[in-house]
């Protein structure tokens, strides 16, 4: 007999005794990380159980983060693991479905999460919606600002101007997740490295780990740089540059992020003889349309006009749902159904392409174009291409789940 829920307390350790079997994990330094987890929620840790033994396994994590002007609720999936002797039986298929279905009951609107398979995970509905550069250089190639005297090791005191560097940085960037204090100081206590750049008040900061690699050698794994000045950004390259004991500074960022860390302002590209590999990044999911465009509604102030969106998700119900949007300049309305509406104002799709729309990977004139959405007029299409323009997600590294 199958069963799919929420573990109970006393089969916590046999859940984890899953994740590092399929992982190949330690299971006693595992075990230590499990449970000191800041955000641990027994709810939220979700198990597929066959004759009472856990085979399969998964984590929600809950984040909001930043679509546009929109903070989204966001149920992040982590952790999938099923027993190496139990795989290519559906096991995890079916404790994906499940757990989508229970996010849908919480109203969450939306599902992202970082695959071993892109292909795996599309038969779930979800769909690659986002790009990360590997910037890679070394630190003898990078100029040694003298502003670099400004940058120190980060102190506990340093924490509440960090978070207000983060959130002027980040908002209303698309895949920023919005840090409360109790991230913030999980952060501060987990990052092995961090600095700031600071004269009267912080105004930058870098988080970092050095790894040790092969015959000896250690590359600099920069986690994030946050900047508000130009002198900053000088003083942490700087600081980066007299960073000896590594071989290789490597950073997985987005163009934007790259753009303002400095390294690419004129004349430092050549300096810094960066390397940059563009790859995959998260893979994003509609959970409930309805709710999700409700969420969505600061992005459409000033709409005028009505567009029926048609969401086909055979996974989550057999017929496809229709929303309308609704504007008329002031305010937006969303509801439910659009059946009755002029089909001509229906635009209608899968949800794995609405996915990438409604995230901003592709904009809904992109999706069009590509075939991947279909609009019963080009008058709706001209109409609603304005409410999902391209977006350029991105989630940054101390924030995956």
């Amino acid at each position: 007999m199958q069963e799919i829920r929420a573990v109970h307390h006393e089969e916590l350790d046999a859940m984890l005794a899953v994740m590092c079997e399929s992982f190949m994990l330690p299971f006693a330094s595992a075990r230590d990380l499990f449970y000191k987890d800041p955000y641990f929620d027994i709810e939220k840790k979700r198990v597929l159980l066959e004759d009472g033994e856990i085979i399969s396994c998964l984590t929600i994590m809950e984040t909001r983060m930043w679509i546009g002007a929109a903070a989204a609720q966001v149920g992040g999936v982590a952790g999938v693991a099923t027993r190496p002797s139990h795989r290519r039986n559906g096991y995890a298929g079916r404790l994906l479905e499940q757990t989508l279905r229970t996010l849908r009951e919480q109203r969450c609107p939306f599902s992202a999460l970082f695959p071993f398979s892109y292909d795996y995970y599309r038969r779930f509905g979800w769909e690659h919606a986002g790009t990360q550069l590997r910037v890679s250089t070394a630190p003898n190639l990078l100029p040694a600002f003298a502003d670099s005297r400004h940058v120190r090791p980060a102190l506990p005191s340093d924490l509440a101007e960090m978070q207000q560097i983060y959130d002027q940085t980040s908002r209303e960037r698309t895949g920023s997740c919005l840090r409360d204090r109790k991230r913030w100081t999980y952060l501060f206590e987990y990052a092995k490295r961090k600095v700031v750049y600071r004269r009267k008040k912080a105004e930058g900061y870098l988080l970092f780990d050095l790894q040790q690699g092969v015959e000896g050698r250690q590359t600099l794994k920069l986690l994030e740089m946050k900047t508000l000045s130009e002198a900053a950004q000088r003083g942490l390259i700087g600081y980066l540059a007299g960073r000896s004991e590594a071989e290789e500074i490597e950073y997985i960022t987005d163009m934007t992020g790259l753009q303002e860390s400095g390294l690419l302002q004129p004349g430092r590209e050549a300096m810094g003889g960066l390397y940059t590999e563009a790859m995959p990044g998260v893979m994003f999911r509609i959970v409930d349309p309805q709710v999700a465009l409700q969420t969505l509604a600061p992005n459409f102030a000033g709409f005028r006009g009505a567009v029926t969106l048609v969401i086909h998700d055979s996974l989550m119900q057999s017929a496809p749902t229709m929303t309308t949007i609704e504007g008329d300049g002031k305010a937006t309305h969303i509801r439910a159904g659009g059946e009755s509406a002029n089909p001509r104002h229906r635009i209608e799709g899968d949800v794995r392409a609405w996915s990438q729309v409604f995230f901003g990977y592709h904009s809904l004139e992109d999706s069009l174009a590509m075939r991947r959405l279909r609009a019963y007029s080009e008058a709706t299409a001209a109409l609603a291409a304005a409410l999902f323009p391209r977006r350029a997600p991105f989630i940054p590294a101390p924030d995956h789940f």
